[in-house]
């Protein structure tokens, strides 16, 4: 803060240049400011709605004062949003602009106002003190823009408000544990789990315990590769586990898995130079299927071929199979 650190709030309807004169006249006469910072809070008529820039409220009212007070410089900083009431606009202080530092907030108000401040307080949050602390607005946070709608965030401030009404806080989890009864001595964590939430029991267990797959068999059916393939399994009993090898065996239709075991392949020519590459997931049969057609020129070919199973490619075992085309 500048001077003495007092904030004035001027409430008026409308805010008039004579007004905020006088204001500023008596912070510059009682604490002999460096510079006045002016901030102006209000909804269209701030914003200056369909006028240019330079015949705004807040610039006519810059010029004036600074035509008044040149030895010590004036700011106005206009800070009106289309649409915004004395609710939206306290918000916008407390959480954005203090960080202006002004020397007087001038606080312009109209009839609209009341109407849009109703229909704002239906979704409004408070704090424990009776503060508010937010609103749901569809506000799209910086992090997230580009990537959720304004209608999207609307709908997740008016669930996070839901969320702080039912609890009392605002620690989003999707569990195993949420914050219940705090305490100055204690805070109880119940058991919590959201069956809504995609990545369920075990979703992460592929990287605690990455499994393989290995091939058995290559059998060639004219231009095609039908590889067969032994796939690992984790089996669970209580809080240990064991790794198992068993034959692959294709999901039903419908069911969904993290990631199909995948084929990796690549063609090498006589000069070990690297004619085709690629991966499938095309299964036949119970079998992995490569189809090399059309691929290499005729002659001798050696193709590598290595196992994904979950995406888990690291030390995978490599099977090298001789493949000729013919002239």
């Amino acid at each position: 803060m500048n001077g003495a650190g007092l904030t004035r709030i001027v409430a008026t309807v409308p805010a008039t240049a004579a007004t905020v004169l006088n204001r500023v006249r008596y912070l510059h006469d009682h604490y002999e400011l460096e510079r006045c910072r002016v901030l102006l809070l209000g909804d269209s008529f701030t914003f200056g709605l369909r006028v240019k820039d330079d015949e705004t409220f807040a610039r006519r009212l810059e010029e004036d004062l600074r035509g008044k007070f040149g030895a010590a410089p004036v700011e106005v900083v206009s800070a009106g949003v289309l649409s915004y009431c004395p609710l939206l606009e306290y918000l916008q202080y407390r959480h954005h602009l203090h960080v202006l530092e002004p020397d007087l907030v001038v606080l312009n108000f109209d009839m609209s106002d009341v109407q849009d401040h109703m229909a704002y307080s239906r979704d409004l949050v408070l704090g424990s003190d009776g503060a508010p602390l937010f609103d749901n607005t569809d506000e799209v946070p910086d992090g997230l823009r580009g990537v959720v709608t304004p209608e999207q965030a609307r709908e997740r401030w008016r669930a996070l408000a839901q969320f702080h009404r039912r609890t009392g806080h605002f620690l989003v989890t999707a569990g195993p544990y949420q914050v219940g009864r705090v305490t100055a001595e204690s805070a109880t964590l119940p058991v919590f789990r959201d069956f809504t939430y995609p990545l369920g029991v075990g979703s992460f267990d592929q990287y605690a315990i990455p499994t393989r797959a290995f091939i058995r068999a290559v059998e060639r059916r004219g231009d095609r590769l039908a590889i067969q393939a032994d796939v690992e399994n984790v089996e669970k009993a209580g809080r240990s586990y064991k790794i198992v090898r068993e034959p692959f065996t294709p999901a039903p239709p419908g069911e969904r898995t993290r990631e199909p075991l995948t084929v990796h392949w690549t063609v090498v020519g006589p000069g070990d130079d690297v004619v085709a590459a690629g991966a499938s997931r095309d299964v036949q049969g119970g079998r992995l299927v490569v189809d090399l057609a059309g691929r290499a020129k005729p002659g001798a070919y050696r193709v590598m071929l290595a196992l994904a199973l979950n995406g888990n490619l690291v030390n995978p075992e490599v099977t090298v199979v001789a493949y000729r085309v013919a002239d």
